[in-house]
């Protein structure tokens, strides 16, 4: 009898266990498909300034990259607003519709596209900005990128340090409107007129960050001055245009220092060539990176805004050009 009273107390004991264990696998199975389907739910829109502006585009084609690796569960939509205000707000306005819980862009004009930070507040959809910041002085958004006055000091010094006094300096700018590019030129010129006050600024026009405007206007300028000495562009794709310009007009032997910003794949051969003397590298790999790790902190930690991510930009020129084009653009 003993011994029956035994085994029957031990029999309930294990089907006591059994059961409790199979409580607690079903309550974890349910938890976690609760939350795999909260992460298969996340919709992001993506609207970049434009899809010819070489270097953001290669920001979001990384973005892209890492998200696929690595968060393939994401449901993202990239866009290219074509360096138009009114096409990117049109863009903003559906993602919205689309109930996209973040909303990421690359400013198109940073003052008129304070209206998609005001439709993303008023929908209550958090926005990050990567690049080109937005001019606002209100906390509406976060933004990821380089310090562009820091930029365009080091673009003064290290056209400063290479130039004999009373030489001339002729400046591209970005699309106006642009911030990083008023940022860049900015820092450019505050830098050279404090640090450098015996080097003449002959013009300082805007070339809208492409490579055509900035040939046409170099053209131009090599019409209008028999002595340049150095030519200083926001971004690569105006550096490359004046180099061919340069060249064109047969007066690459007049060693044109010409410098730009980005660090470009395409640019590193005209490093080597001599045709560029130097850019500011943007690490895009890095830009794309902040901006993931900002999305993955966002929706991780379910808040609706983050601290702004600053990366500095780094010297290219002949001494390194090599290291830094296998680093980045080795296949």
């Amino acid at each position: 009898m003993k011994r029956t009273i035994i085994l029957s107390a031990i029999l309930i004991g294990t089907m006591l266990v059994s059961t409790a264990c199979g409580t607690s696998s079903k309550n974890t199975s349910v938890e976690q498909t609760s939350e795999d389907s909260k992460l298969q739910s996340i919709k992001i829109g993506v609207s970049n300034c434009s899809d010819t502006d070489t270097f953001t585009k290669e920001v979001a084609n990384y973005l892209e990259k890492l998200i696929s690796e690595n968060h393939p569960e994401w449901n993202v939509d990239f866009v290219s607003a074509e360096m138009d205000s009114s096409i990117q707000l049109s863009q903003i306005e559906t993602f919205i519709a689309r109930n996209c819980d973040y909303i990421v862009m690359s400013a198109s004009d940073s003052q008129a596209n304070m209206a998609c930070v005001d439709a993303c507040n008023e929908a209550g959809i958090p926005l990050i900005d990567y690049v080109n910041n937005i001019d606002s002085e209100s906390e509406k958004f976060v933004y990821v990128g380089g310090s562009n006055e820091s930029c365009g000091k080091t673009m003064a010094e290290y056209v400063g340090d290479r130039l004999e006094d009373g030489s001339n300096v002729l400046v591209m700018e970005g699309a106006p409107g642009a911030s990083n590019s008023e940022q860049r030129v900015r820092g450019f010129t505050d830098t050279l007129h404090s640090e450098y006050p015996s080097l003449n600024i002959l013009e300082s026009k805007t070339a809208n960050w492409n490579q055509e405007d900035a040939l046409t206007l170099m053209e131009d300028w090599l019409q209008a001055y028999s002595d340049i000495n150095a030519v200083v562009c926001m971004n690569d794709n105006m550096a490359m245009g004046a180099a061919e310009a340069i060249k064109a007009a047969g007066r690459a032997d007049e060693n044109i220092m010409i410098i730009g910003a980005d660090g470009l794949e395409v640019t590193m051969g005209y490093i080597r060539d001599g045709s560029i003397a130097m850019s500011m590298f943007y690490n895009f790999q890095k830009q794309a990176q902040n901006v993931y790790s900002v999305l993955e902190d966002m929706i991780s930690s379910g808040e609706s805004t983050h601290d702004d991510v600053f990366s500095d930009f780094e010297v290219i020129d002949s001494s390194n050009v090599d290291e830094y084009s296998e680093k980045y653009y080795s296949k």
